[in-house]
């Protein structure tokens, strides 16, 4: 049986071991990155970091050939290719500029941003407590921040769109879930990358250093595992009992990036990042609460015709 393809016997233990994987990897890569973009151009570190990791991908299908890439959803997974591409660009960018706890913080804000393109695409409807949810949320940003006080610089602003773009890559991730296979989903999350990272790259190319690009191999590895990891839980439970490990980033990143960078931990950081992250996870449980409510009804309804 597959751990990335077929539910296994305990969903959600699996699921929130599977989510704390991804989450100590993903942070791992982070780390990493910050390294590789200290001795190379961010956007060709994302250009090779990509090359590597749809690479990695070779002993699977040679194992399991192609079928196992094929997808009925290209169309979903080329706006998620186009999107991933632009937050992995801005993220790295803003990794390279910021200190990692920093990031770790505004990147809970994926969901509040995901939430407020779809009341202004979609128009979904705002109540009372999502609007609550959303000020709070937004608050914590501005606590990270500190307009007026610290400088909003190229760094924080590239953090933040990195964080709007993946809440919407979040969502589409989820959908894709539903149909796609863990590998489908992360290799053509990555080949869509590498045209656009190697476009960009080519305004700033440097000859690549052997050893940074081992070093990018081993990234590319760690990074494709968290992927992998992260789809799978995305499987097997709901967002809503995930989102709680997403905040052991913030004490991982926070660490190593004291360890490996020396730097410091700011505990207006902790602080705002504790109150986006409450307040995305309880728009989440609310969101969940609604459903299964108009679910019920609709049961209700339909029995009685």
């Amino acid at each position: 049986m597959s751990l990335f393809t077929k539910p296994m016997a305990s969903t959600v233990v699996n699921a929130v071991l599977l989510g704390a994987l991804a989450t100590l990897f993903g942070s791992i890569m982070q780390t990493m990155v910050k390294y590789a973009t200290s001795q190379m151009p961010v956007f060709e570190v994302v250009f090779f970091r990509t090359v590597f990791g749809v690479l990695l991908f070779a002993p699977m299908i040679a194992r399991g050939g192609w079928k196992i890439l094929h997808t009925n959803r290209m169309g979903l997974m080329t706006l998620r290719g186009l999107l991933h591409s632009g937050s992995m660009m801005l993220n790295f960018l803003s990794i390279s500029l910021t200190p990692l706890a920093t990031i770790a913080a505004l990147r809970f804000s994926a969901p509040l941003w995901a939430t407020l393109l779809a009341v202004i695409a979609l128009h979904e409807v705002l109540r009372a407590r999502r609007i609550s949810a959303l000020i709070a949320g937004f608050a914590g940003t501005l606590v990270v921040l500190r307009p007026g006080l610290v400088a909003i610089d190229t760094g924080t602003t590239a953090a933040l769109a990195s964080a709007a773009i993946w809440g919407v890559v979040m969502v589409i991730i989820k959908v894709l879930s539903r149909t796609e296979s863990g590998i489908s989903i992360t290799f053509y999350g990555m080949l869509f990358i590498v045209p656009i990272s190697g476009i960009a790259a080519s305004f700033s190319w440097v000859s690549p250093d052997p050893l940074i690009l081992g070093w990018i191999l081993v990234m590319s590895v760690i990074g494709n595992i968290a992927n992998l990891f992260m789809v799978a839980s995305f499987k097997r439970a709901d967002v809503a009992v995930l989102m709680p490990i997403q905040f052991t980033t913030l004490i991982w990143v926070s660490l190593f990036g004291y360890v490996w960078f020396d730097e410091g931990l700011d505990v207006w950081t902790w602080i705002g990042g504790g109150i986006i992250f409450t307040s995305t996870f309880y728009m989440t449980l609310r969101e969940r609460k609604v459903k299964k409510a108009v679910t019920k009804i609709s049961i209700g309804a339909s029995d009685s015709a």
